[in-house]
């Protein structure tokens, strides 16, 4: 009897990997939705990055995008503004529903 190769671990890897790209391009969405918009570069700037070990990275470039998330301090104080944070909570709370 000739035993088929299994293409379980390929099959999985393609499934992982479809699934990575499906949540990543949601949490780019919901972190535009989110983010405030002053002149719009910061929200023009959300993309989303490929990793060299599959996954992916969501986010902005732009040195603002750490202060409007997290604030800063000093006499021209800028409160946070969870922007990246509460598209990240969305997106698990969509996910963890399926």
């Amino acid at each position: 009897m000739i035993k088929k190769k299994s293409n379980f671990d390929e099959v999985v890897a393609r499934w992982t990997a479809k699934q990575v790209e499906v949540r990543a391009a949601f949490l780019e969405e919901r972190a535009r939705y989110y983010c405030p918009v002053d002149t719009g570069e910061l929200k023009a700037d959300i993309h989303t990055e490929d990793m060299e070990n599959g996954n992916k990275r969501v986010g902005s470039s732009l040195p603002k995008a750490a202060y409007t998330e997290f604030g800063t301090s000093g006499p021209h104080a800028q409160r946070p503004q969870a922007w990246l944070r509460t598209a990240l909570i969305d997106t698990l709370t969509e996910f963890a529903k399926k």
